[in-house]
């Protein structure tokens, strides 16, 4: 009779074990399907933005008429719109995958003309996979497309969305000079 309480107690342990190991099971799947949203969403980013790109050069074609132009400025603005698409996109429970911890807000909010806000947060939400790991499987709407990186070697400054003309660049460095000459251009745009 003395041995029952001390099987009975091994065996609320085994069924303890049994369901956290379960829960980390699917928190596990739950995390690949999360982790492959946000690749996907990021590869239709990394498309977009190579498709933009292609546009952007094509409309330095100095042969384009003003209707041509046109025709570009309006593609350039849906894919911009579609851009945001994606910046707001939301997983199969309704939450927005780039709003951090604040899942239930849409992340980024306003249009072209009169700038975008992010509305979410810096939080990067994780699952527990296993007793001793927690892993990230977003990252904020402001990591992934308020900071830009400019890749070594290049700069880029951008303007207020109702910027007027003016420009004003500081901050600018050049470190690890390596003996090539360098020209900053600045040009009017084409207007459209």
């Amino acid at each position: 009779l003395s041995a029952r309480p001390v099987a009975s107690a091994r065996a609320l342990e085994v069924s303890q074990s049994k369901s956290v190991n379960d829960l980390y099971a699917s928190n596990q799947a739950y995390a690949n399907d999360a982790l492959r949203l946000v690749d996907s969403k990021l590869g239709s980013v990394t498309d977009l933005l190579t498709y933009v790109r292609t546009r952007a050069v094509e409309s330095g074609n100095g042969i384009y008429t003003a209707s041509e132009q046109a025709s570009i400025a309006t593609d350039l603005t849906q894919q911009f719109e579609a851009l945001l698409g994606i910046a707001n996109s939301q997983d199969s429970t309704g939450d927005y995958v780039f709003a951090g911890y604040r899942s239930n807000t849409q992340p980024f909010v306003g249009s072209m003309a009169g700038g975008i806000t992010y509305q979410g947060d810096q939080g990067a939400r994780t699952l527990q996979i296993s007793s001793s790991r927690n892993l990230p499987i977003t990252s904020s709407g402001e990591e992934i497309f308020n900071r830009i990186r400019a890749p070594i070697g290049s700069g880029f400054a951008l303007s207020a969305a109702a910027n007027t003309g003016t420009a004003l660049v500081s901050g600018a460095s050049l470190s690890g000079y390596n003996g090539h000459t360098y020209a900053i251009n600045v040009g009017a745009g084409p207007t459209y």
